[in-house]
């Protein structure tokens, strides 16, 4: 086993991950607009970087991975490469601030990378057996399931990065000293 850090742009890190087929990152991820570290494992690969690595060398909850190998833009074929492939290139992005996720938290879990995996059909469409009781739900309704079941720490990372892509939002939902949030 490998792993290689590589910092680039000041919030930007790399790394690079050798390991046996099969072998287990440890590594929790959501999936909807991106792919993000919802949860790191003791006993995968990257607890054991992070033990002996210090900050910001470390991979974080709420971290934003944008490439696996060459493969960017579609979240689920990085979470094949993530889970096949035994030499791995993981573009991150982190937000400031961001804090090692040691140890693991013990809050409801976001879909780890195998769960991910079993729910798509490879086109990137999920596949749910909703049952005859069961009402199919909305996309929103999905949403919001997840953001509620992410810790605050990686709440703090995905509204950073939203922000941090859609700028014109920051008055509205951060307002100037004194002043009321602008009227949706």
């Amino acid at each position: 086993m490998a792993i290689l850090f590589r910092p680039r742009a000041s919030s930007r890190l790399a790394e690079a991950i050798s390991k046996k087929p099969q072998a287990s990152l440890g590594l929790d991820v959501t999936y909807r607009d991106g792919v993000f570290v919802a949860n790191v494992f003791e006993g995968g690969l990257v607890a054991a970087w992070n033990e002996k690595q210090e900050m910001p060398n470390r991979i974080c909850v709420g971290d934003f991975i944008f490439q696996v190998n060459h493969v960017s833009s579609n979240p689920v074929a990085m979470i094949e490469e993530l889970k096949e492939k035994t030499q791995l290139d993981i573009c991150l992005k982190r937000r400031k601030g961001a804090e090692p996720a040691l140890p693991p938290h013990q809050a409801p879990r976001a879909a780890s990378t195998q769960e991910t995996a079993d729910a798509t059909d490879g086109s990137g469409a999920e596949m749910r057996d909703w049952g005859p009781s069961r009402p199919a739900r909305t996309p929103l309704e999905d949403i919001l399931d997840q953001l509620e079941s992410l810790e605050d720490e990686a709440l703090a990372g995905l509204i950073c990065i939203a922000l941090e892509r859609r700028p014109f939002l920051i008055p509205r939902v951060l307002p100037a000293d004194g002043q009321e949030p602008a009227e949706r």
